[in-house]
């Protein structure tokens, strides 16, 4: 059977006639993946190598989020938030849409580092366990 992929109108993408198979790719640096669930789930890997200018400072988060980013390790800590908020709007269907770090979220956030300089979230209904496989081209 061919196997198509289809887009929602904000460009998730899934598999149509086949709702028992949720997917979500990723990809930043280096690297691409996918997650493969049977429950809706969305994941973001994030390379660190370069914090996106003044990013956080500029009002893309509220001020309780920016003033904690000040606060602390920047750079990890935006990766954490973004990678949040990235997976959740992917999650939802609905991209970076809503106003970051203001809705009330449901289901559950997990977060992962795979190896150093990269940093993901996944999001789902309810916890899910992250296997991670490596395949050299």
């Amino acid at each position: 059977e061919k196997i198509t992929i289809e887009r929602n109108a904000h460009g998730k993408p899934y598999l149509p006639g086949h709702p028992q198979i949720c997917f979500n790719i990723s990809h930043s640096g280096e690297y691409a993946a996918c997650a493969f669930a049977s429950i809706p789930i969305a994941w973001i890997c994030s390379s660190t190598a370069a914090l996106p200018g003044s990013a956080w400072q500029n009002g893309i988060f509220p001020t309780k989020t920016r003033n904690a980013l000040r606060s602390g390790n920047a750079e990890t800590l935006f990766f954490r938030i973004w990678t949040e908020e990235e997976s959740y709007g992917k999650w939802r269907g609905t991209g970076l849409s809503g106003s970051l770090g203001t809705e009330k979220k449901e289901g559950f956030c997990m977060h992962f580092s795979p190896e150093k300089g990269y940093e993901g979230a996944v999001w789902a209904a309810e916890p899910v366990k992250i296997c991670m496989k490596r395949i050299e081209p």
